[in-house]
């Protein structure tokens, strides 16, 4: 949504956002250098310029994570959850799609083909791992991958849900519903699958720090079923019942908290290659 209001009449603080109190004249800002749409599948922040291990920024963000919400004075019980999505976040990268694509361009031998890594060394110009040609993973969402397997892992913990939410939700991709695309190519043999993950899909095990490890994980597609199924209530059912105890704005909040620790997290990172080179 795109909302235009007269500058001239207030009503905003470039400290606090929208403030109806305020009623002195709002300086325009100049405008945003254009750039392409973000496509569905797309990932700008993953070619970061630097080779970034799986484990380092999912410990970056964590931090970022930490930052913001003593910035912002969020209560304890937010933390937590954020804190440990921003430690699940991105596991989903594990993923043998996202890994393959991400090294495709190393030759054979390197030793960083067998390494886990959020971020590859290609310029920001360059296709991301989400966009690479792969018909038969059209549209493929590590976020989705990382949220199935914090289910698989911690789905019975408090807070599980919000945090499942949290994880999906971090690229803005996944959000309410889980559905596969109406041009995504089908899974082999009848399996479900939406936004490139199949179901029965296996995530090696992965040390994520902060004292946690996820042991191989088999993704489950079967929340996206309505009803009660083998996983319990459908993702529908989960996120419908988080948006009634939260609200619309607190969720959103909770949303943009990880999203912008995670842009933070990669922008430090991407600042700290352009030094080192």
């Amino acid at each position: 949504m795109t909302l235009l209001l007269d500058a001239a009449r207030g009503g905003y603080s470039s400290k606090l956002g929208f403030h109806p109190a305020l009623k002195e004249p709002v300086e325009p800002l100049p405008p945003i250098e254009e750039r392409k749409p973000d496509r569905y599948g797309g990932d700008r922040h993953t070619a970061g310029g630097a080779w970034i291990p799986l484990q380092d920024h999912l410990d970056h963000v964590v931090d970022a994570v930490g930052a913001l919400a003593k910035a912002l004075e969020a209560d304890e019980r937010e933390i937590r959850p954020l804190a440990t999505a921003a430690r699940w976040h991105d596991l989903g990268k594990a993923h043998e799609v996202f890994h393959s694509d991400l090294i495709r361009r190393l030759p054979e031998g390197d030793a960083r083909r067998q390494e886990l890594w959020a971020k590859s060394g290609r310029s920001s110009g360059a296709a991301s791992p989400a966009e690479a040609p792969s018909p038969r993973r059209r549209y493929f969402r590590h976020e989705l991958a990382s949220a199935l397997a914090w289910l698989a892992h911690r789905g019975t913990k408090p807070d599980a849900d919000l945090i499942a939410y949290l994880i999906a939700a971090h690229h803005g991709k996944v959000r309410l519903g889980l559905r596969a695309l109406s041009e995504e190519p089908p899974a082999d043999a009848g399996r479900l699958f939406a936004r490139g993950v199949w179901d029965g899909d296996r995530l090696p095990p992965v040390e994520l720090g902060g004292g946690e490890t996820a042991r191989e994980t088999v993704l489950s597609l079967e929340l996206m079923r309505l009803g009660e199924g083998p996983q319990g209530p459908s993702w529908t059912a989960r996120t419908q019942q988080l948006l009634e105890r939260l609200g619309p704005f607190r969720l959103a909040w909770l949303e943009t908290v990880l999203r912008i620790a995670d842009w933070r997290a990669s922008a430090a990172e991407r600042e700290e290659a352009d030094d080192a080179g």
